[in-house]
Formats: C-alpha cells, structure tokens, sequence
C-alpha cells in the first residue's frame, strides 16, 4: 500500500499583500460614528450644561414663584428668556421660551390682581402640551402639574382675599353708626365687584381637582355673593331711614323698621344693632325737636278739627224710664245739696251707665253710653267740684263729655268726626285732659271748658292707652309700629324722649309703666305670651337692661303701688314684682307669682291700692292681700287679708275694680243672664256693705189698667204705676223681695203681688214696698203659672155651697190641681189677706206635663195658667193638646175638684193658651183655629189660617187678632160663625208677640220690629201696619192709664206715641184680602 506525503506548512514574513478595497467604506463608517458621537457628545455637553443653567435659573424662579417674591420671580422668568444660547443649545427652546414670557406675565398680573389676566394666562398654560421637565435629577424644577397646582393655589388664596375684603366679613365690624353704613355703600365699586365676582366663578371650576382649596374658593364666591346682598340691603334701609327722618310719617317709619327687620333677619351675624340704635336716636332727636316746637291749636291733618260741639249730648236716661232703679231722689233744696258731696261711682249695665251713691248704691243719674262703648266714666278732683268724663256712642262716632259727677249736667261736650276714635280712655292731669286718638294726634283740652290748649302729632298711630308716669308729671303714648314716646305734660305737653322697643310682626297690643328712670313696655303677641322689656335712662339715653316672657295676655297697664306694681294676664298669671332702683342688673324682680290653669282666656281684674294694697278676682272670687316687704328671699308667700265669693260660681267680673274711700265696689254678671250685681265691700273685712242688682232682662209683666208688675231675670219686681206729673207719665219702685222662681201675679183688688217662693216652698202675698201680708206653706212648688181670683166660689152637690176669699188656682210638680184659699173674705182682701183654710187639689195622672220651662212666647212649655170659666169651673190645659174642664163639687161637707164628666178633650199640639171671650174658647193647633163650647168642650167651628200661629191671640171687640209665622196677621170675625175677616202683611218675618193698644194692636215680629196694626184695619179689615220701633224686645207693649209702654231687655221702659191714622206714610205694604 502506498503513503500520501505530508502538506508542507506556509512560511510568514516576507513581501506584504496589497489591503483589500472592501474594507474602506467600512472604516469611513467607523470614522463618521466616531465623529458623530463625539459632536453628540460635545452637544450633549453643551445641552446639559445650558439646561442646567436654565434649569437653576428655573429653579429659583420658581422658588421665588413658590414663595411669592413675583417681582424677583418675574426678573429671573425674564433672564431665562433672555439667554442667547437658547435657541441653539436646546430643542424645546421655543416652548421654553414662550413659557417664559407666559410666566413673567403672569407673575406680573399676579402682581397687580389682574384676575382677568391671570385667568387668560393660566388657561394658556394648562392647555400647552409640552413639559417642563429639565435634566438633573438634583434640581428642584416643578413639573408641569405642580406649577399649575401652585397657581391654583396662589389663586385660591389671592381671591379668597380679595373676596373678604369685597364681603361684609370684614366690613360690617366697623359699621357701627349710620355715616359707616353710608361709607360702605359709598366705597362699593360695583365694576370691581362684578368683575372679581365672574373670575371667582371661574376659579372654582379650575381648582376643582384640588379639594379643599376649592371649598375654600366656593365658599369665598358664597361671601361675595352675601357681601353684594349685604350691601343690597343696607342700602335700602338707608334710604327708607332718610325718608323716615324726612317725613316723620308713620308709615315711611314703620318702612324703615320693616327693612331693617328684613336685614336683620337675613344678615344675623353681619347687621349691627349699634348702627339701627344710631338711627332711632336719630329719629328720638328729630321728633322731640320738631314735635316740640309744633303747638297746633285747632288744625290736625288727619282730622281737619277735633270735633263738634254737642252741648245737649251725652243723653240723659230719665229715671222714671227705668224698670231698675229705685225711685228719683227728692227735688228738696236740702236733698239737692247733700248731692254735691255725694261720692259716686260708676257701673256699666249693657248700653247704659249708672251714676250710684257710693254709700247707699241709690242710682243718681244714667247715662246711655252705647252698647259698643269701651270704658266705664272717670271722676277728676278739679278743685272744690267733682267732675266726670265719659265717652258715650252716638251712632258710630264718639262723642268725650264732662259732667257734674253728683247731677250728671253736662258741661260740655265734643263729638269726634266719622272714622275718628280715641286710643284709650280720656286722662285727666293738672286740670287738662288729654285725648290719644288712633290717627296718633295727643289734644290736650281744658277740663272746664273743653277749649284745646295744645296738639301733638306722633310719627305713627296708636291703639294703645295712655300711660300715666308714677308722679303724674307726664305720660306715655305707645305706637303701634316702632315707638315709645314719653311726652312732658306739666306745662305744655312736649316730647321729652322716644324709647324703641324690639319689633316684630307678631305683636298685636302693647301695654306700659313709667317708673323713673325706668320705661316698662309690655306687648302682645300672637303667641298668646307677653313680652317684657326694661328700659333704664342712663346719661342721654334709655337701655335695654331687662327683658322676659310672661305667660298670657295683659289687657290693663299694671297697677303700682309704691315701689311695688302687680299684673295679671288672661292665663291666669297673677305676678307682683318690685322696683329696685340700686339693682345692678335685672332691676325688676319677682316678688310673687301665681299661675291659675284655665281652659280659655279671661279678663283679667286687678287692683293695687295704699289701702289694700293688692285685690286680683280669681275665678268666681274677690282676694285681697299682701306680701310682707320685709321677708328675706326673692319671692314671698302671700298674705291673704279676706276673700269674698259672688253669689255662684256662675258669676264672672265685668269692670275694672274701684276703690273709694274705705270700700272696693265689683260687678259681676251670672253666665246666661244680663243683671248685673254691684257690691261694695268692706277693705277691712271683705263683707258686702250694700248689694244691688242692675239691667236684668224683663222676663214677664203682669198688668191691670193701672199698675204693672215686671220681673227682671236678676229676680227683681218692679212696680209700675201712672203718674201724671213725671216726665213720661208712670213711676217706678223695686218691690223689695227675689223672686227667685218664675211664678207670681199681681192681685189688683188688693195691690199685691202673689209669688212662690222656694226657699220656704210656700206662697207668698207682699204688699208694693215688700210687707208680707199672707203666706201659704205648699207641699209641691207650681209647674204652671198662677190663676187668681177674688171673690165667691161655689160648690156643686146636693148641698151647694158658696165661699168667699181670694183663691190661687195651679197645678204642682207632682200633676196635681190644685186650689189653696188665702182669704176667708172678698171684701177683707181688698184690704189685707189673711189665713187659709181648705186646700182642694186633684191628681192629674199627667206625667209628661209637669216642668215650667220659659219658651219665646213666654208661655209654659208644661200646663197653661188654670182659667176661670165661672165661679164654680176652671179650665185646664197643656201644650200637649189636652183640654180639662174641672168642676168644684161638694159631697158629704167635703169640698173637691174633678174633671167634668165629659169636659176633657184632646186636639193636636197647642202653641198657646186658650183664650177665652165668655162665650167661647178659641184654641189654635198648626195652623187650624178651633171655637169651643165652654160648657162641653164640643168644637162649634174651624177656621183655616194661611199659617202657624206663633204669636198671641188678641181680642179687640167682635175681632180676633192672630199674628201668623208667615209675617202675616189674620183678623177673624167673632160675630156669627167665625171667618178670616182680612189678612195683613205685616212683616217679612214671623210675628212672635201681640198685644192690644190703644189705637189698635202691637205685633213684634222675631227680629225686635214693633208694627202697629191700626184699628181700622181690625175693625173695617182695610189699612195698613206701620212700622213703630226697633229695640230688642222681649215682652208685649201694654196699656196703663190709656198710655202705651214697652220694656226692652236692657229694663229701659219707653212710652209708645202710636202714629196716628191720617199720619201713615203712604210706603206701607198693602193689606190683602182672603176671596
């Protein structure tokens, strides 16, 4: 086999090879990247050298940025713009640049508070794209967000200051008087505040992101907005304030309280009251120096005059006009003297005003006051007389009189013009008397003569009374808006002060006292509380040093008594308090205090008095007492001196308390009646010295051609009796007795009265001036009223027997007839009554009847009266329809009534009572009218009515007179078998009472109009009814000694002159006539 030989190895060295052409562009390559970084490198150098440079220039601009140095900010913004090698040493050196501008130029408008700018500039830069991030992570440079977060906050912060000094935050602490107020609506620059106002705005919505800070900015736009509201208001309440001052009219007054008001209201923290106490201290000074300085003498703007004179006004009551009231005082020259020196004082009865003896209670003179008339007559000292003034009603207008307290003559008097009305009572001082009228004029009159001595004319009315200052020296007139004037009277009256109370519309009344140097003013408010508030004069000026809230309504100013005053509101809160001048604070304290819970509100009576010294009525009582000034503590127990009840629980105050001399005289009135008691009572006991009662309904009459007996609801009798010398032609006399119940009659034959009486359940006869001449002990009180005859009864039987004496007929509680005799002789009786024998009675078996309840016909809703048909029968009747005919029998000696064997009937309802004619018994049911045969109670005939008759049946001749609930009255003819004669629209109403006149028949219709049915219509059946009077009646006219009379609720007893026939106004409405 063959070997291969071995490869020889290459020797080095030796001649070199050409170098390959391949390799050059790669080396070029390598050289230009060696080239290129270097200058890179160079460049990169010079770049973070130049942005380092810029990036310090940055960082303490923005240092100085950050901590406000906006001057030295913008210098070093204004540098790095300024750099040469800014355009070539970075890339990004035109947003640098610009941002640069854009920064010096917002710290130059932040400099200036040039918000609109600021805000322009920083929407440019928060829209720019670029960053502004430099190398070097050792610099401090802020990014783009956290400058923008710093604007924002520099933002916030400038705004919310700019914001409080354009908001009331800081402004109103120095709005102390009304010329700060003025400076501060002055200084406001609207353009400015509008302006701020729009960037705020728009600054909420760019620090949105920041949280708090924009809170912060939303509430500082709030401020701003207040601020502008703030400024709004002051400036209107400046105006209305100028105006005030200006006008002095109440009204421009009451606009300036009303806005102030409304900016306190609105700006409780921001409205001053330092700059409204500039303002009313403003207005205190001008109305004291203008209103002094104005005397007017006659003129008034609000009245054109005070009033006229009315020298025959007020009207006199004549005595004898007066069922209530004891006979007039003797005309003999000595009686007339002792009159000067009689004390008076003064009760208040429904629309009348009684003028009484203090010592006796006999009434001297009435005056008719009006029923809307507000306050009881006052007494003033005027020297060696007694005078009174009163302020009466005559129509709607007030008429203010003086009068001699002891005759009541007028001296003069002065009616007010139409829609003018006093404030309060007349206030007597210094021997002038001072008017307050509602349009807020003070008259100020002479007490002798009512001449006018002075006129004041106050800012604003007034509803509120006089208050007289504790010395009498002056008086205080409380307006209805805003002031409390405190007016000087001891020469002429001049304004010596204005007190402003705190206002609010709530209020409703106001009350004072004037206790130097303290001014109390108490008013109501809505809130059913009363609002006290103390006034202290201290230097030039009164301040509010004591307020509280009292519990109630207080009607009256407070009663004071040396340095004590007591006060009682509807609620009942009964407090005494002190006056202590050396209190630091809280000058008035409570002394005692008694809250009574009540139901509902009621007037409050008090009285504070040297002598007492405190009287309050509490419910149905009278207390009077004392609290010990001596004792330690703040409030005292009461010491009660006496208490005195009023008759019932009923009985309720109805004026003010009086004392006079060593007695407190009250009125009280019972719930459901119109008398009213007047008491004087011991001040050292409290027990009644004399006792009266006044003004009571008349409830019935009973009468004969020449006296009537009228019985009060107060249970009075009054005795009425023809009297040719006395103004109107009758006299009058309280009987001396109560009759307590209902039930009585008069016995003309014996000038009598016969009356049950409940306390003893007997009957009673007494004479006219109160003796008692009989008596009769009954076992069961009348459900019926009482029939009295005088003369023979006879007895039917076997053995007829006939009596004498005077009898009373009635039927008892138990629904028994009965008969008691109360005399044994006719002729005796006709002098003096005596003893009673037999007592007949029967048993009824009526249970349903039985009761005397008063219906509007004053008639028994029970059994009628017991009627005589003759000396031997009686007829019976209840409102039920049933009619008995009892006969008085005698069998076997003993003497008895019993129902006739066929003398009972039953028709339908009666309405009233049968009325007998001695030949028939006419009965009316609905509207049907029955003629009854008095011997068997047949029915002879029936006659239809166009109506129910709800008045009385009336006989006039051979006519019956029937008052219909249609207003109309049907005259039926008697002779022959009945008819309807004529009917007569007599009125629009129902006719609800009748009675006979001398020229014809009344008819009163259910709203108190009384018409006169002539006789010629009752008798022809031709002529009208004439319209007489209007006046609440409650009883028929009657007839006494050919006069016609009729009584009202109020007791007034007024002759009726009956217009005669050829006098009827020819406007009457037509009879008609049935076919």
């Amino acid at each position: 086999m063959s070997k291969r030989p071995a490869k020889r190895k290459k020797r080095s060295g030796g001649k070199s090879r050409p170098l390959n052409r391949s390799v050059v562009p790669i080396l070029g390559v390598v050289l230009l990247l060696l080239i290129g970084a270097g200058y890179g490198a160079y460049r990169h150098y010079q770049s973070t050298k130049i942005r380092a440079a810029y990036a310090q220039r940055w960082e303490i601009a923005d240092r100085q940025f950050s901590r406000r140095g906006l001057q030295q900010a913008a210098v070093e913004y204004r540098k790095i713009q300024e750099m040469d090698a800014i355009d070539s040493a970075i890339s990004d050196a035109p947003t640098v640049h610009k941002l640069a501008e854009s920064m010096t130029q917002l710290c130059g408008a932040m400099e200036q508070s040039d918000l609109t700018a600021v805000d322009g500039l920083l929407q440019a830069i928060v829209a720019s794209p670029e960053t502004l991030e430099f190398a070097g992570e050792d610099q401090d440079i802020l990014t783009r967000d956290e400058r923008i977060d710093e604007i924002h906050r520099w933002a916030a912060d400038e705004i919310r200051r700019l914001g409080k000094r354009l908001s009331a935050v800081s402004l109103s602490a120095n709005l102390k008087s009304m010329d700060d107020a003025r400076k501060f609506v002055d200084q406001w620059n609207d353009a400015e505040f509008d302006q701020a106002r729009a960037a705020l705005a728009r600054w909420v919505d760019f620090a949105e992101p920041l949280g708090q800070p924009a809170a912060q900015l939303r509430q500082t736009l709030n401020d701003a907005e207040k601020a502008k509201r703030f400024r709004d208001s002051i400036q209107a309440t400046l105006a209305a304030a100028d105006g005030a001052l200006a006008s002095l009219n109440d009204g421009d007054v009451a606009n300036a309280s009303f806005q102030w008001e409304s900016t306190k209201s609105m700006f409780p923290n921001l409205a001053s009251e330092t700059m409204w106490t500039d303002f009313r201290e403003s207005l205190r000074d001008t109305i004291r120096n203008q209103f002094n300085g104005k005397q007017q003498t006659i003129q008034s703007a609000a009245t054109g005059h005070l009033g006229d004179p009315s020298p025959d006004l007020p009207k006199r009551i004549k005595l004898s006009r007066l069922l209530t009231v004891p006979s007039d005082v003797s005309k003999d020259a000595s009686q007339a003297a002792s009159l000067a020196t009689t004390e008076i004082i003064f009760a208040r009865v429904h629309e009348l005003c009684y003028a009484l003896d203090s010592k006796t209670g006999a009434t001297r003179w009435v005056v008719e006051m009006g029923y809307d008339a507000k306050w009881l007559p006052t007494l003033i000292n005027n020297g060696n007389t007694t005078l009174a003034c009163c302020v009466t009603l005559q129509g709607q207008r007030e008429v203010i009189s003086v009068l001699e307290a002891a005759t009541g003559t007028t001296r003069w008097s002065i009616m007010l013009p139409p829609g003018v009305g006093l404030a309060g009572p007349p206030t007597a001082i210094n021997r002038n008397l001072h008017l307050l009228l509602r349009g807020g004029q003070l008259w100020t009159l002479q007490i002798d003569d009512g001449s006018v001595v002075s006129q004041l004319d106050l800012p604003e009315t007034s509803s509120n009374p006089l208050v007289v200052r504790e010395d009498e020296q002056g008086v205080m007139a409380i307006g209805d808006q805003f002031g409390v004037y405190l007016i000087d009277v001891k020469d002429k009256p001049t304004v010596s002060d204005v007190v402003f109370p705190s206002q609010d519309a709530n209020t409703t009344s106001r009350r004072g006292m004037w206790i130097p140097p303290y001014v109390v003013v108490f008013q109501n408010k809505l809130d059913e509380n009363t609002y006290a508030e103390v006034f202290q004069r201290q230097g030039e000026q009164f301040q509010l040093v004591q307020s509280e809230r009292v519990a109630g309504q207080l009607w009256d100013n407070p009663s004071i008594v040396g340095a004590d005053f007591l006060l009682v509101t509807d609620a009942i809160d009964e407090t005494i308090r002190h006056v202590d001048v050396d209190a630091p604070v809280e000058p008035i304290a409570t002394r005692y205090r008694r809250q009574t819970p009540t139901s509902y509100p009621r007037r409050p009576y008090f009285l504070s008095h040297a002598d007492a010294p405190f009287v309050a009525i509490r419910q149905s009582k009278v207390i009077c007492y004392w609290v010990d000034p001596l004792a330690s503590g703040g409030e005292r127990k009461p010491i009660v001196r006496w208490e005195h009840s009023f008759p019932s629980e009923h009985h309720v105050a109805t004026q003010p308390l009086r004392i006079l001399g060593k007695h407190l005289y009250v009125a009280a009135q019972a719930i459901g009646t119109r008398a009213i008691l007047i008491q004087a009572l011991s001040l050292e006991t409290g027990k009644p010295t004399w006792s009266l009662s006044l003004g009571g309904e008349v409830t019935t009459i009973r009468s004969d051609d020449q006296n009537a007996i009228a019985r009060m609801d107060s249970g009075q009798l009054i005795h009425i009796r023809p009297d040719k010398e006395s103004d109107d032609g009758t006299t009058h006399a309280t009987i001396p007795i109560d009759s307590t119940d209902p039930t009585f009659q008069w016995i003309d034959e014996a000038n009598a009265v016969l009356r049950f009486d409940a306390s003893s359940q007997s009957l009673q006869v007494n004479k006219t001036d109160g003796t008692q001449i009989a008596t009769q002990r009954v076992e069961s009180g009348p459900a019926s009223p009482l029939s009295v005859r005088v003369g023979p009864l006879r007895f039917v039987g076997q053995d007829s027997e006939s009596r004498q004496g005077v009898w009373c007929a009635m039927i008892d509680a138990k629904s028994r007839f009965q008969i008691y005799p109360l005399s044994q002789n006719a002729n005796s009786a006709a002098k003096q009554l005596g003893g009673a024998s037999e007592i007949l009675y029967h048993q009824l078996n009526e249970p349903n009847a039985v009761g005397f309840v008063k219906s509007g016909s004053d008639l028994p809703a029970g059994w009628f009266a017991p009627q005589w048909l003759d000396e031997s029968s009686l007829l019976l009747a209840n409102s039920d329809g049933r009619i008995i005919r009892v006969q008085l029998r005698v069998q076997g000696g003993v003497l008895f009534a019993a129902p006739d064997d066929d003398g009972v009937i039953k028709l339908g309802v009666l309405d009233q009572a049968p009325l007998l004619d001695g030949e028939s018994i006419w009965v009316t049911t609905g509207s049907m009218l029955h003629q009854l045969d008095p011997q068997t109670l047949a029915i002879g005939h029936t006659v239809s009515l166009p109506s129910r008759a709800t008045a009385q049946m009336v006989l006039s001749e051979d006519r019956l007179v029937i008052g219909l609930q249609n207003g109309r009255a049907a005259i039926i003819n008697r002779d022959g078998k009945p008819s309807v004669l004529s009917i007569h629209q007599v009125s629009q109403r129902p006719l609800r009472l009748a009675s006979v006149a001398t020229q014809g028949i009344w008819l009163c219709d259910d709203q108190d109009t009384l018409w006169l049915l002539s006789q010629q219509a009752v008798s022809t059946g031709s002529g009208p009814a004439v319209s007489v009077a209007t006046a609440p009646i409650r009883t028929p006219p009657i007839v006494l000694d050919g006069i016609d009379y009729m009584t009202t609720v109020s007791g007034i007893w007024t002759p009726i002159t009956p217009i005669p026939v050829n006098a009827v106004p020819e406007k009457t409405v037509p009879e008609q006539t049935l076919p």
